[in-house]
């Protein structure tokens, strides 16, 4: 099975001067975790994901530090999540580390991917254009789909050997 197969296709986007607040209203409106961010041309930025959102100044949310990590910590760091903490744009909060996965890629390497980077959604790419998105949800329907097709499959042609091949298979 191929990503484009089963990936979501009409995708929720934002673009890059989009607002936090935007950004959040929209996750809940569409009941949506996530979604790719777009810069002025229509290429993909970023992604912006709920987690992006869960230490916020304005909810007092932000994260609490002991004062030995300090030690451990450069200025750089805390200081890029003291930003990211109280940013309005969408721009200063997402992830610009993008992991990817081709629309003809197969579904094997795109779990393998969601698995291996402890991922929530792959942006598909279609060539360098989105074409879709594809999640843990979606592969989950998948499995739905494909019980369903061979559940049907079976009860429809009923012969021993059709049974029997459905038992093998399992």
């Amino acid at each position: 099975m191929l990503v484009g197969e089963i990936m979501t296709r009409d995708v929720v986007t934002v673009t890059t001067d989009a607002t936090v607040a935007e950004v959040a209203r929209l996750f809940s409106e569409k009941k949506v975790s996530g979604v790719p961010v777009l810069d002025k041309h229509g290429a993909v930025a970023g992604v912006v994901s709920e987690a992006d959102l869960l230490h916020r100044a304005e909810i007092r949310t932000e994260r609490r530090h002991a004062w030995w990590s300090a030690l451990f910590e450069t200025d750089t760091t805390l200081a890029r999540e003291f930003v990211r903490q109280g940013a309005r744009k969408v721009s200063d909060i997402m992830n610009t580390n993008l992991i990817t996965v081709a629309e003809n890629a197969t579904l094997a390497s795109a779990a393998e991917l969601l698995d291996k980077h402890r991922i929530k959604r792959l942006v598909v790419l279609r060539g360098d254009k989105l074409a879709g998105i594809i999640s843990r949800a979606d592969i989950v329907r998948a499995i739905v789909k494909t019980s369903q097709a061979k559940a049907g499959a079976t009860s429809a042609t009923g012969s021993d050997d059709a049974i029997r091949q459905t038992l093998l298979d399992r």
